[in-house]
């Protein structure tokens, strides 16, 4: 998590006589902000321009004005700099011990004095802010890019060399989370204002391109939002921190806290100089910005980008509700988008062996259910009397009319779902279903979900629909592809099992566990009870990484009865052993007690709990203790 604290146009030298001065403001703005920000947080102190007031000023006589010589630019800029370290950057820095970074872009009032906002800024930042360039947080993989907006020497309006901007964005790393930070706003916001940025079309396209989050500007004197691009990027406007000729009103601040790299929430402080002769009050006014995505649709030319913006928002959120995939593209750009980000990967494995997602995706599709590795399929749901595989009856229904609505593939019915226990296993997909357009050049896939787990089983999903969508294109061939995936609620679980067997639940319909701890009763072979005993020991560690929505304790039950079998049977002379074996009982026992536990809680709560993700954690450091146990019987 980190949190980014957005303010512009600090107007130095503009303040009047009598008045709280920009420094009093910014004392006061960063004693808020660390009451707000918990300590030793990540932050990023996000300048958006305008750090003096260059207005012209009295010439001397009634009427006259001139322009500020060199010297007072300097003189302005230094008391700007003196200010924000002293007041912001350094309290919030060591005196608050945040790991502070800090970001500066050119305003309107600084484009006409760039040598000296460039000394400002090295001052400050240790860069130069006439050109674009990023701040990078390795702790969350996020770019933050500041945009020179304001055209060199013209104040009048905003401008940004688009050319330069797209060559930095190309030499980020491509998985980044992107935020543009910049001075100028992106639309006039009156019918008098002129000075907004031209070509706004470029920056919108470049805003969808690179997926960008969010837009911090300032320039405006007061607080907004718009959302603008496919994806309804926020564009968040901050009011001045010193307003010209109106000391003490509209003096304010964002706050925005990100997770994973994702703006979850922002606030704006405005200060109130009335409210802060009040006991007990800083004067400020805390203001809710609505900067989290209202809706959770995604949409991309590949997989890859849909499912990298959708799992940074999941896991900063928790979970989503009602979410909608689209992925429109070129077939052939599928598959290779599909195939090498994720068919290829290999991220799960039972005892034996371990899986592409390419190959889980074809045993999740085949009409013949492997029990050995997996609990259920969706194919084996797939047939029918007249068709052995799903895909049959796919490329039938084609065969029959090409725009068919009925090329569709279910898994359960209400029935199905009102008959099963709470806790029993039933296929999160509901259907599939297919067609062509007229033209016959694009084939649309629609999947349904009632639940999606996005870590690793949304990636057998996106598998299962790209092997649909070969077998479909080998009968009749088609240029493009239209997916779309929608899902009632999103989570991610870290270890997820994806509903592969542990090999010690597949062992407790027989014999083999008892055989293999009698070594213990009848063996006195070191080498002999160490091969048997490390093997139960994998058999354990390979239970404890499935990671189980529906808790199976058929294994554990059966390593408990064996475990007992071997103690009541344990001859003379083994104290020792049999005392270590009794640790071992007692932790096993324990371990099915949990086991059992959750899975009660399970059946009344679809969602996790507090306490259900304590148990989890226990549950997680009871099977440490149990193989620990196990170690110790490898002892003489």
């Amino acid at each position: 998590m980190f949190y980014i604290v957005q303010m512009a146009d600090f107007h130095f030298g503009g303040s009047h006589l009598g008045s709280e001065s920009e420094k009093d403001i910014l004392k006061k703005m960063a004693e808020r902000i660390q009451a707000e920000i918990p300590s030793d947080a990540e932050v990023v102190f996000c300048a958006c321009g305008d750090y003096i007031d260059s207005k012209p000023v009295s010439d001397g006589t009634s009427t006259g004005t001139r322009d500020l010589t060199d010297a007072e630019v300097e003189s302005r800029y230094e008391e700007a700099k003196d200010a924000l370290m002293s007041t912001v950057i350094d309290p919030l820095k060591k005196k608050y011990k945040y790991k502070f970074k800090v970001g500066l872009c050119v305003g309107n009032h600084d484009t006409t004095h760039i040598d000296a906002v460039n000394r400002f800024s090295q001052a400050i930042a240790s860069t130069d802010i006439d050109k674009t360039y990023s701040l990078h947080l390795d702790s969350e993989n996020v770019d933050l890019i500041f945009i020179n907006s304001c055209p060199p020497s013209d104040f009048s309006h905003g401008q940004i060399d688009y050319d330069y901007l797209e060559n930095t964005l190309k030499t980020l790393p491509a998985d980044s989370t992107k935020y543009f930070i910049l001075h100028h706003t992106l639309m006039s916001m009156d019918e008098r204002d002129q000075s907004s940025i031209r070509q706004v079309p470029k920056l919108i396209e470049l805003i969808n391109q690179y997926a960008v989050k969010a837009v911090f500007h300032g320039h405006t004197h007061g607080q907004y939002m718009i959302r603008i691009g496919t994806e309804g990027c926020p564009i968040i406007s901050v009011g001045a921190a010193y307003v010209r000729d109106f000391p003490n009103v509209n003096s304010q601040f964002n706050l925005i806290r990100c997770n994973s790299g994702i703006p979850i929430s922002a606030d704006n402080y405005q200060y109130h100089a009335d409210w802060a002769m009040n006991p007990g009050t800083d004067g400020f006014e805390k203001i809710s910005i609505p900067i989290s995505k209202e809706n959770n649709y995604f949409y991309g030319t590949t997989f890859s980008r849909v499912y990298d913006e959708l799992t940074k928002k999941v896991r900063a959120e928790s979970k989503l509700y009602h979410v909608n995939l689209h992925v429109k593209s070129r077939f052939d750009q599928f598959c290779s988008d599909v195939t090498e980000n994720f068919g290829k990967k290999v991220e799960l494995k039972t005892f034996d062996k371990e899986y592409s997602y390419t190959e889980l995706a074809e045993m999740w599709q085949d009409s013949e259910l492997d029990e050995k590795v997996l609990y259920f399929n969706h194919g084996k749901n797939f047939c029918t009397k007249q068709h052995q595989s799903g895909i049959d009856y796919i490329i039938h229904e084609l065969s029959q009319k090409m725009t068919s609505s009925r090329a569709v593939l279910v898994t359960v019915n209400s029935k199905d779902i009102s008959q099963t226990a709470p806790d029993a296993l039933l296929p999160s997909l509901l259907s599939i279903q297919v067609g062509f357009d007229r033209d016959m050049t694009t084939l649309h896939i629609t999947m349904n979900l009632r639940a999606l787990e996005a870590n690793r089983f949304l990636k057998i999903n996106i598998c299962e629909i790209l092997f649909l969508a070969q077998k479909i294109h080998e009968t009749y061939p088609f240029q493009n592809i239209e997916v779309a995936v929608s899902a009632f609620r999103v989570q991610i679980k870290e270890q997820f099992g994806c509903f592969l067997k542990a090999k010690l639940d597949t062992l407790a319909q027989s014999n083999e566990m008892a055989i293999t701890l009698a070594c213990l009763r009848y063996s006195n072979d070191p080498t002999v009870i160490t091969g048997q005993i490390e093997y139960v020991i994998r058999l354990i560690r390979d239970k404890k990484l499935r990671s189980e929505t529906v808790i199976v304790t058929a294994g554990v039950e059966n390593l408990l009865n064996s475990i007992m079998d071997v103690k009541n049977g344990m001859p003379a002379g083994k104290e020792t052993l049999l005392s270590k074996l009794d640790q071992v009982c007692t932790y096993t026992k324990n371990l099915l007690d949990m086991l059992n536990e959750l899975k009660k809680r399970r059946a009344s709560h679809s969602e996790p709990t507090e306490d259900m993700d304590a148990l989890e954690e226990d549950i997680e450091h009871q099977y440490d203790l149990l193989i620990e146990g196990f170690e110790r019987l490898k002892e003489p």
